[in-house]
């Protein structure tokens, strides 16, 4: 019965209905090879995060693997079942607790020592010259990599649109053409 309930309210919480037609509120596209993942907000590896939503993940093909370009590149979705805009303390406090939570949750899947773990931080500056009705930030996220324990800073650019915020992610300077990859992926979000 909860598992009914649960997938009858992510639908309403997906979708948009006039005069009985409904249709997903979001369309989420990603070059063909990239994988897809979902799920509800707070996620399981970080239940004091402070938001309730869904969460639309596209990870590069190359995402998990060390050496490659699109290592750690990906972008994902957030919908928020509220409707206020996170400000910016609020978006660098949810991330903390996501991140946090994510390698904690990974260094321990692995059987790795979670004394090791070193603290997230982030911090992000506001994007001038953004449309009406949206929020942009880019920043700078500094967290251990749980697949080879040793430090990463992941760039971001965060767009938000009221109870939607996407978010773009990659240790790759801005002027790497991956970039303009993930970018695609933002133009290409039907909001």
């Amino acid at each position: 019965m909860r598992i009914k309930l649960f997938f009858l309210f992510l639908f309403f919480l997906l979708s948009k209905c006039n005069n009985g037609f409904c249709q997903v509120a979001y369309l989420l596209n990603a070059p063909p090879d990239w994988t897809i993942e979902r799920f509800g907000l707070p996620p399981v590896f970080a239940p004091g995060l402070p938001i309730k939503g869904i969460e639309d993940i596209r990870f590069s093909p190359d995402w998990s693997k060390k050496k490659a370009e699109g290592y750690w590149t990906y972008c994902y979705l957030w919908t928020l079942q509220s409707g206020t805009p996170l400000t910016q303390t609020e978006l660098e406090t949810c991330l903390k607790f996501y991140y946090t939570g994510l390698v904690k949750n990974n260094l321990k899947e692995a059987k790795i020592d979670t004394a090791q773990n070193i603290p997230v931080t982030i911090k992000l500056h506001s994007i001038a010259n953004v449309s009406a009705g949206r929020k942009a930030f880019a920043g700078e996220l500094h967290m251990l990599d749980y697949m080879t324990q040793e430090p990463i800073t992941l760039n971001l650019k965060i767009h938000q649109k009221g109870n939607f915020i996407f978010f773009e992610a990659s240790p790759l300077p801005y002027t790497n053409k991956v970039w303009a990859v993930l970018d695609s992926a933002l133009k290409e979000v039907k909001l």
